[in-house]
């Protein structure tokens, strides 16, 4: 009992805070647990008993709903598209945060075959580095821009066939 009100405060603080899947919020807990031990703030004995405890708070939040990862991960990618990442940059980041591989490809199946999505996220990305005024105001000729900006495309995941295409429309337009 003493471990769950331990463990309980810190659980409700983190996840007030963070969406985060089961098998995520197993490591945190258990990364906490190892913190607390080595900073001398829980006993040898009791720690071991925590660690196998650790499941029982998971149970705990999984009854009361915190755990939905098919809402979380549609919330995630939705977030990550905003934010202008390639679909391949995604599917790390939701490795990452520990989603089932199969929930992971059935949501960017669908994703996958949508151009018009893929090319929107060319073009975020290529104005969100034209933006920085890395490339707007400098001596750069425009051959130059279309290499540095094609190798950070790459880079971060995107197709290079794709990219080039829409690159060389959108610095036409330029």
């Amino acid at each position: 009992m003493r471990f769950f009100n331990y463990i309980k405060k810190y659980s409700d603080f983190y996840l007030s805070k963070y969406s985060v899947t089961k098998r995520k919020f197993e490591d945190i807990l258990k990364q906490k647990l190892k913190k607390d031990f080595f900073k001398k703030k829980i006993p040898t004995e009791d720690y071991e008993n925590f660690v196998n405890q650790i499941d029982d708070i998971i149970d705990h939040y999984n009854k009361i709903g915190v755990f939905n990862e098919e809402l979380i991960i549609k919330n995630k990618i939705q977030n990550y598209l905003m934010k202008g990442y390639s679909l391949k940059k995604v599917k790390s980041y939701l490795v990452k945060n520990k989603f089932h591989e199969e929930l992971i490809s059935k949501e960017l199946k669908s994703l996958d075959s949508n151009n018009s999505l893929k090319e929107s996220l060319v073009k975020r990305f290529i104005e969100k580095k034209i933006k920085l005024s890395k490339y707007k105001n400098s001596e750069l000729t425009n051959s130059q821009i279309f290499d540095k900006l094609i190798r950070s495309l790459v880079q971060n995941g995107f197709d290079y066939e794709f990219s080039k295409n829409i690159l060389h429309r959108y610095l036409n337009k330029c």
